[in-house]
């Protein structure tokens, strides 16, 4: 009786409906930019990643000294059940002459979702507040990506700074992490540059060494062989086969002065002490030096708090980088999420589109008429704004599953119009009144 009603007054005022349902589609504008927008929602899964990386330079004893410690004390955080540590590159492997002992990660395990009363993100944030008592590690805490194999982790929010200079990457890498930690729900904002590998850089002397007839290809080889080795050979032993490596041994390889007294050979056959040739300079350098397309590249990597969405963070930094006022050759490429979200967004348009001249194309072939399609089809504009407002009412952010939702409410309220206009045109074909 009530809906009766209404719709015998929405008939006799009809000029009223049509403004009301003007404004009800205008509001989507503001609604869309008021909602939150991310890639995938931040589920309890009852287990997160801790990544650390220790300071350059740090033996695999150490690395492993401070991750057993934070191990035993993640273990005391409430409802964790099992924690696993890995050190070294991302198969876990660290293998002679190479591989990055200064990195671990930590997978954790929690007790199920139903079994306590306090979320995953407490006790992540738990997690950061005590590896904040560890100022020489540089750590993040994040969710365990489902769709990433292999042992890789990744961040929420991650961009690449290219350009052609090493030293104004890491000066604008460093004014954007700054920028980026004034928003709030950004956290572990850090970056994959590291200047702080302590190196002994060997200046050669050019003129010298021609002369005595020493090329600098067996001066670096001679001293790759001394401190980092090289395989020289093969061992096999049953069906398992073993690289052989050729290295001087620790005790030989410690002071500056073990590398002087280092000989190489020269044209005319003899022996020639490098500490004639070179010079020792003590620095700090980067671990690595990454490209992206031919450009260097340095990561910028980042996570969010529930409270953040995706959307919002991204929009922060390209506020960010927009202040910075980037030279020509200088730019942001975004990656991980972030390019997932600009790309599901396109994608979702096309085919909100495509679903729109699909549906008209089944409703006028079923109606066997070009104007009903269009009837039934004008209520799927008032179906957004009250999509995205029950997204705002309830604190949440339009993503992959909200707008597949979308689409689905679509799809009811097509069948539902489908159902009155049809039986409308039934009963009117049998000589009822519009209006009664």
């Amino acid at each position: 009786r009530g809906y009766g009603t209404v719709l015998r007054w929405s008939l006799a005022h009809r000029w009223v409906i049509v403004l009301l349902g003007a404004g009800i589609v205008l509001t989507t504008g503001p609604l869309f930019r008021t909602v939150g927008k991310t890639f995938l929602p931040q589920d309890d899964q009852s287990e997160f990643e801790i990544s650390a990386r220790a300071p350059g330079g740090a033996a695999l004893a150490e690395t492993a000294r401070v991750m057993s410690e934070i191990e035993e004390r993640v273990r005391g955080l409430r409802g964790v059940t099992e924690v696993l540590t890995t050190i070294g590159d991302q198969s876990g492997r660290v293998k002679a002459g190479e591989g990055d002992v200064t990195s671990a990660t930590m997978y954790v395990r929690m007790v199920d979702l139903h079994e306590r009363r306090f979320s995953q993100f407490a006790v992540m944030a738990e997690a950061r507040a005590l590896l904040g008592q560890y100022p020489d590690l540089r750590t993040s805490v994040q969710g365990v990506n489902p769709l990433v194999t292999g042992g890789a982790h990744v961040s929420d929010v991650e961009f690449n700074l290219r350009g052609p200079d090493l030293e104004r990457l890491q000066a604008y890498g460093e004014r954007m992490m700054a920028g980026m930690r004034e928003l709030p729900g950004l956290v572990d904002v850090d970056t994959s540059l590291a200047v702080r590998t302590p190196e002994l850089r060997i200046l050669i002397d050019r003129e010298k060494a021609s002369d005595l007839g020493v090329s600098v290809r067996d001066i670096a080889a001679t001293v790759q062989t001394y401190v980092a080795g090289q395989p020289i050979s093969k061992y096999k032993e049953a069906d398992e086969q073993y690289d052989i490596w050729l290295r001087a041994e620790p005790g030989k390889r410690r002071t500056p002065q073990d590398v002087y007294d280092l000989t190489v050979r020269a044209r005319t056959g003899q022996l020639v002490r490098l500490g004639n040739l070179v010079r020792l300079q003590e620095d700090l350098g980067p671990a690595e030096i990454d490209r992206v397309d031919r450009q260097r590249a340095l990561a910028v990597q980042a996570n969010l708090l529930p409270s953040l969405p995706l959307g919002t963070a991204v929009a922060h930094v390209n506020a960010v980088a927009q202040r910075l006022e980037l030279p020509a050759l200088y730019n942001v490429q975004w990656t991980g999420r972030a390019k997932s979200l600009a790309e599901s967004n396109v994608n979702f348009v096309l085919a909100f589109v495509l679903s729109i001249i699909f549906m008209y194309m089944v409703l006028a072939a079923q109606f066997e008429s070009f104007l009903h399609p269009v009837t039934i089809m004008l209520a799927l504009p008032l179906t957004i704004p009250f999509a995205l407002l029950s997204l705002v009412l309830l604190g949440e952010a339009l993503n992959v599953y909200s707008v597949l939702g979308l689409f689905m409410l679509f799809g009811v309220v097509k069948k539902n119009g489908i159902l009155q206009i049809d039986y409308t045109n039934t009963l009117r074909a049998r000589g009822g009144a519009r209006d009664a």
